[in-house]
């Protein structure tokens, strides 16, 4: 046997018990060698002349007789004993008659035919979003907070992947926690439905959701009085939306997307659709003077032919809350407080002026309750327009004398700079 012949025989029959002390202590030669395991012959580690090892598994498929190699890992991502576990159960498939390389390039090419989360978010918002009232609200949310998780096919998501997003919200906003939570679970059944998936991506069980306190705060004629001089202070379209939001006691969503077509400055009133309503129906809002002063002026300013009341890009509706409302926050210095909190002001406002409760839920455009009386209900239902108006006149006048007097009936500021309303607020703090 000549010299070479020998060293190729004496490569070729390396054997060692493979651990992480032997595999550690491989060094690279200038070929690449394989050492192989004592207890499974077919299992070893090849040692590159880089010095990267990677444990492998030598076959034979049943249908064939040619050898075949498939790679297990890498030493390093994974030990010599989960490599050695990994060889068994491949071993266990073959005498079964898979094939290992077979079954990983199946799963290979079906990776790369699977559709992206973003791929699926699409088809999810096309098939069962479009068809819901607040559809595009979830999507917006689902879209944000799935950002980095968009352009992962969906055989690589984990169960851990979407909890791990819920876990982040709960700290920061943890009754946006629970929306984002139900979003993603019916997103889950859905993909699962589609046979895009075949196990949930999150459960209906696990931790605990944050327990919800209705909130119970309303503003103080002070405060109001700080909020409306604030709007004074920012321009267009802010200061105008945080009035109207006030005067109309409106959900933020419908003055946000309020339309000229809506509005009758002739008759004080505003016809909201009900395909922008929360309960789906129309509604009829009664405009003050103060408020339908403001509209004047707004309509004054109408630019690029947009039927929106505020809008900074034409067709799109104002956007971009959390700023605006940290700007009030700290031009007013109102603390713990939301715009939602506003609506709840004007019921308290109501109750004080001795107004019927039915007559206010109509005004806010609530559903009338199952546990109300059939009576009660019928009179809710009813449209009550009159009664509605004077709510709403008397809720204006009380804003206007708690912001600082009469004449606010006659000079509205729209813009940044007025400070007519500054006066006032002062002397209530005073």
């Amino acid at each position: 046997m000549t010299g070479k012949a020998s060293t190729r025989k004496k490569l070729a029959l390396r054997k060692a018990a493979l651990n992480k002390t032997s595999v550690g202590a491989l060094k690279p030669e200038d070929k690449p060698y394989v050492v192989w395991d004592r207890a499974i012959p077919s299992y070893g580690c090849r040692v590159q002349p880089t010095g990267r090892r990677s444990f492998i598994l030598r076959y034979r498929p049943h249908t064939s007789s040619k050898q075949r190699e498939i790679t297990l890992g890498m030493f390093g991502a994974i030990t010599p004993d989960q490599a050695r576990k990994v060889a068994m159960e491949t071993i266990a498939a073959i005498h079964a008659g898979q094939d290992p390389l077979e079954r990983r390039e199946a799963q290979l090419l079906e990776a790369e035919r699977a559709v992206t989360l973003s791929e699926a978010l699409d088809r999810y918002a096309s098939d069962h979003l479009a068809h819901l009232k607040h559809g595009a609200e979830q999507r917006r949310t689902l879209q944000i907070n799935l950002t980095r998780l968009l352009e992962t096919r969906l055989p690589a998501l984990r169960s851990s992947d979407f909890a791990e997003i819920v876990s982040h919200k709960r700290k920061t906003a943890p009754v946006m926690a629970n929306r984002l939570r139900a979003y993603l679970l019916t997103f889950s059944n859905w993909l699962i439905e589609q046979g895009l998936i075949e196990a949930p991506l999150i459960t209906s069980g696990g931790k605990r959701r944050y327990r919800e306190k209705p909130r119970e705060r309303s503003l103080t004629a002070a405060e109001v009085a700080r909020v409306w001089a604030a709007s004074d202070q920012m321009p267009y379209p802010w200061g105008p939306f945080a009035k109207l939001l006030i005067l109309t006691a409106q959900r933020r969503g419908e003055v946000a997307e309020m339309r000229w077509p809506e509005i009758d400055l002739g008759r004080c009133v505003w016809e909201i659709p009900g395909s922008r309503t929360k309960n789906a129906k129309p509604h009829t809002v009664h405009l003050s003077d103060v408020a339908v002063t403001i509209l004047k002026g707004l309509e004054e300013r109408r630019k690029n032919g947009s039927d929106l009341v505020f809008t900074t890009r034409k067709n799109h509706p104002v956007s971009g809350f959390s700023k605006a409302k940290r700007q009030l926050d700290e031009l007013s210095g109102v603390e713990d407080w939301r715009l939602h909190d506003l609506r709840r002001t004007f019921v308290s406002r109501c109750v004080d002026f001795g107004l019927d409760a039915t007559v206010v839920d109509r005004v806010l455009n609530h559903v009338a309750s199952s546990t109300m009386s059939t009576v009660a209900r019928v009179y809710q239902q009813s449209e009550m327009i009159e009664q509605r108006r004077h709510a709403l006149e008397a809720w204006s006048d009380w804003v206007v004398k708690s912001a600082g007097g009469e004449q606010l009936c006659e000079e509205v500021s729209l813009d940044a700079g007025s400070t007519a309303l500054r006066s006032g607020a002062a002397a209530l703090d005073a």
